[in-house]
């Protein structure tokens, strides 16, 4: 519990010296049959190999969502504008910036992000 805490305090700090816009991300919007609830769901792939990256952030709001064994992860939201981002350590971090839910929509984002090569010390 004690390592999951530390990687999610090491990641969130990694989100305010993380540059953003290396990679993609694509938005599909659909009606929700769940009522008054938006739900903001998932994937985070690595961008090369297309292959799902686990233990993947995905940050809503001031919300902290890891992703599961598939790069997968689903949030349940008020209606309303929420900031989103995603990333990895060791990539770099996409920012989606702030979308507009209604009520009882759900949308589910693709983010593929890109391996940062940097060196970490020039």
């Amino acid at each position: 519990m004690k390592i999951t805490l530390y990687l999610l305090f090491l990641i969130n700090c990694s989100f305010c010296l993380a540059q953003t816009s290396k990679g993609t991300y694509t938005i599909e919007r659909k009606k929700n049959a769940f009522g008054n609830k938006s739900i903001i769901s998932g994937t985070v792939v690595e961008f090369a190999a297309n292959q799902p990256l686990k233990v993947a952030v995905v940050k809503i709001d001031k919300t902290l969502i890891q992703t599961d064994t598939l790069g997968r992860f689903r949030y349940e939201v008020s209606p309303g504008k929420h900031q989103i981002r995603a990333g990895f350590i060791g990539y770099y971090l996409i920012d989606v910036g702030k979308i507009s839910l209604r009520k009882g929509e759900l949308i589910n984002i693709l983010f593929r992000v890109e391996e940062d090569t940097r060196p970490l010390i020039d």
